[in-house]
Parts: structure tokens; C-alpha cells; sequence
């Protein structure tokens, strides 16, 4: 019955909850709290389904994932964007899975990709209004007092996490996660393109030359750098990755002073060095 209600609640474009405004913020952690468990349960039906070979049901509840993220984003709330943000970010991790090693046929393909354009957030225009709301609430709210009443564990967990969201610039963190957020819906589109090439000549493409006519243009875009994505050749199959925020190709490693972001293979896979990069 929960799965029924959360695939039609994901047909809905449009969704808006209310501001709930008390000093233990409990309203908004339980609606959250709750919206984290219905991420991890789709995501183990969806991967139950694609193992069992019902690939239209498995990514129909990826998609339905998207969807709660676009549904959060619509919120005028700092909370509600980091947690859509972390729920698409697990979506993109899934179908990008099943985009390179799945039995992704164009059907399939069209599926995902129309999940992944669809799920936009105007930077410029959006996080102006959520930055001024949380203000006003965090102002309403610290009129009220502090708080009073013990609460569960989960939920007290995320009031930490949240706590420690507002010590920091919450700008910079909403645009950390808008931009770790967007290279991945990015780097999924990509993807996409090069399994349709594969389908249609039987091996993954030399280069990203060979669809670069296929996408839009902003799209082969790294917003990290605003510079391009690293594609190479490998014995197995490909490496795929980001050059990070400094714009400088570290062969995908990250750490010691590297920051790259490997995107395939995906972690706690082979990795091969490779030597065609494109």
C-alpha cells in the first residue's frame, strides 16, 4: 500500500507543504525523517525489481525518486533542498548503474533520460527566496523559545545535522549541493548518450567527439569548472570523471591534494588507467 502511494504521490508536478514554524522544529524533521525511509525503500524495491528482470518497474520507482526531489525543491525551505538534493544524487547513482551494465534498450534509455532533464532548479532565481524564508522563519521561530521536549532518536539526528547546516554559510552549502547535484545530472545525460552510441555500434565510442551532436551544449559542461568532462578508453570499458574545482586532470583521483570526481566506474569497481582520453 506504501508503494502504491508513493508512485501516485510521483505522478503529481506539483507539491507544497506547509512552514511549520516551533522551536523544536519537530513537524519538519518527522516529514523528512519519513521521506528518507521512503528513499531507502524504493531504492532496495527498484533494485529488487532489476535484479528479477522487471526493468519498467524498477525504474519506474527511480523515477519516483526524482520526483520526490523535484517535490522538495518546490519548497521554499534550505532543509527540503538538501534532502531533494540527496535524494536525486541516489536516483542519478542508480540509473547511471543500470544505463552502463543494464539491459538498457532506447526504451528504456527514454525513460530515464526524460527523469533526468526533467529535474531542474533555477540557481539564480530559486535560492534568492529560500535564503530570505529561512531567514524569516529562524527569526519567527527563535521569538518562541527554546526547546522543551525529548525527541526520537532519527528525528533528533536530523536537528543535529540541520543545526550544523545553519552554522555554516548556508549559501555556500546550497551551492555546493546544487553543484555536486547538477555535474551528476550532467554526467547521467552523457551516459546516456554513450549507451545509445554502444547499442548502435556495438562498443562504447572513442571519444565524446562522437556524441557531442547528440546533446546540448551546456550539457557536456562541467559546473564544477565550467570546463569539459574526461573520457578515456579502457581494457574493460571506460573512466568517466569530473576534473573537480581546480580544472585540472588528476587521472580521476581524489585526495592527497586531487580533487577529481570519478563518476565511472563507479566506486568499488575495477578501474583501469586506460590511455585514450577524450
Amino acid at each position: 500500500a506504501t508503494l502504491l502511494k508513493l508512485l501516485e504521490a510521483s505522478k503529481k508536478e506539483e507539491c507544497r507543504f506547509p512552514i511549520s514554524i516551533d522551536p523544536q522544529e519537530i513537524k519538519r524533521m518527522e516529514r523528512l525523517s519519513a521521506m528518507r525511509q521512503w528513499t531507502f525503500f524504493l531504492a532496495r524495491a527498484a533494485n529488487n525489481d532489476l535484479g528479477e528482470g522487471r526493468i519498467d518497474a524498477g525504474l519506474e520507482k527511480y523515477v519516483c525518486l526524482t520526483q520526490m526531489a523535484k517535490h522538495l525543491y518546490q519548497q521554499p525551505l534550505i532543509a527540503d533542498f538538501l534532502v531533494g538534493a540527496a535524494i536525486e544524487a541516489l536516483a542519478l547513482n542508480r540509473m547511471r548503474r543500470f544505463t552502463v551494465e543494464g539491459d538498457a534498450r532506447e526504451v528504456h534509455l527514454n525513460m530515464v533520460e526524460a527523469a533526468v532533464a526533467s529535474t531542474k532548479y533555477n540557481w539564480s532565481e530559486d535560492s534568492p527566496t529560500v535564503l530570505e524564508t529561512e531567514r524569516l522563519v529562524e527569526k519567527r521561530r527563535s521569538k518562541l523559545g527554546p526547546p522543551t521536549q525529548k525527541r526520537p532518536s532519527l528525528i533528533e539526528r536530523l536537528r543535529l545535522w540541520w543545526r550544523n547546516v545553519r552554522d555554516t554559510d548556508p549559501s555556500e552549502t546550497m551551492h555546493r549541493a546544487y553543484v555536486h547535484v547538477l555535474r551528476a545530472r550532467r554526467a547521467n545525460r552523457i551516459l546516456i548518450a554513450l549507451r545509445r552510441c554502444k547499442n548502435k555500434i556495438g562498443e562504447w565510442p572513442q571519444s565524446l567527439d562522437e556524441i557531442q551532436s547528440s546533446l546540448p551544449e551546456e550539457i557536456l559542461v562541467d559546473p564544477s569548472n565550467n570546463g569539459f568532462f574526461v573520457y578515456m578508453l579502457t581494457d574493460d570499458g571506460f573512466r568517466f570523471y569530473s576534473k573537480g574545482e581546480n580544472n585540472i586532470d588528476e587521472n580521476g583521483r581524489r585526495g592527497d591534494g586531487a580533487d577529481d570526481r570519478l563518476i565511472w566506474p563507479q566506486r568499488g569497481r575495477k578501474t583501469d588507467d586506460g590511455d585514450k582520453k577524450s
